[in-house]
């Protein structure tokens, strides 16, 4: 409890101005409006919230509710679309930059839909920068491009770490670390977490999906070999096994481990992420030895109906 302190008051007061004036919150959807007789484009708006957007006496903007939104008419200054088009025709390399800005809550699902679309078939090998924290849903852009660089928001350097990417002055070897699905009809309700249930995460998912966890490319290949798996004590189990950099670039390489008990008589994870390391600057051609121990209790199941281990 912050009690009457007068200082706490002006700090909370003082960093929720900071707060708020970080982001842009003025998210208009727009619904067509038909009118006969007429060549116009009009459109009601409405926020963020769903909530019908109406004028008042001195022309300013406020949201309402329910009921009728204003009606607004559309002036086309210049189109957006056909300059993007027009630029990418005659460019030797598209760079298509797309997803969530980091300050803004515009998102490229509300304000942009069909951006991509125009772009990808204007160039065909145009490359896709995706920055997201969360999943889309991007069949088309995954069916139409050659290539996808993805990258999270939040990092001070973040453009220049792209910038080096594409230019090949580093390889990416991130993971994803969360499930790409194909369609949000293939999850529950985002308020049930029952995950077993609904075969939830990528542990209990049981469906074809965009992108699995764990997922991620390089700009080289990676050849596995030699595996062995043993108890290396009664608590550890053992893996180990070769990495080989088969492809042309020095690059990074993230070695998973998963486990699953497919025949197990409770219900378990299809597959379980139980070790991970990342592997720096191999070379070509060149040969890493891995070995990883694993906790054996992470693969241990207690079945409270009939009082055994598995």
């Amino acid at each position: 409890m912050q009690g009457d302190d007068p200082n706490y008051l002006r700090i909370a007061a003082t960093l929720k101005h900071f707060a708020f004036d970080w982001f842009v919150t003025e998210i208009f959807h727009e619904i067509p409006v038909k009118r006969d007789c007429s060549e116009e484009k009009f459109v009601q708006l409405t926020n963020r919230f769903d909530q019908p957007i109406q004028i008042d006496s001195e022309k300013r903007l406020y949201s309402e509710l329910s009921g009728e939104g204003a009606v607004f008419a559309i002036e086309m200054v210049s189109d957006g679309y056909k300059e993007a088009v027009c630029l990418a025709q005659k460019a030797d390399t598209v760079i298509l930059a797309l997803g969530c800005h980091p300050m803004v809550c515009a998102k490229e699902e509300i304000d942009r839909t069909t951006l991509d679309e125009k772009i990808s078939k204007a160039s065909p090998n145009a490359v896709c920068v995706l920055f997201s924290n969360y999943p889309y849903t991007i069949h088309t852009i995954q069916n139409r491009l050659p290539a996808i660089l993805w990258d999270a928001t939040g990092s001070q350097d973040m453009g220049t770490a792209m910038a080096k990417t594409l230019y090949g002055q580093n390889a990416p070897a991130g993971r994803l670390n969360m499930t790409w699905y194909n369609s949000d009809d293939d999850l529950p309700d985002i308020d049930d977490y029952d995950i077993v249930r609904h075969r939830r995460i990528y542990r209990y998912f049981d469906k074809e999906v965009l992108y699995p966890f764990g997922y991620g490319l390089t700009y080289t290949e990676f050849a596995y070999s030699n595996l062995s798996v043993q108890m290396a004590d009664p608590c550890h189990i053992e893996i180990s096994f070769d990495v080989k950099n088969i492809g042309e670039c020095v690059s990074d390489e993230v070695v998973q481990i998963y486990a699953s008990a497919p025949k197990s008589r409770v219900p378990k994870p299809r597959r379980q992420l139980l070790a991970f390391e990342r592997l720096y600057d191999i070379l070509p051609q060149e040969t890493r030895h891995v070995t990883k121990r694993v906790n054996a209790r992470f693969c241990e199941t207690y079945d409270n109906m009939e009082e055994r281990h598995d």
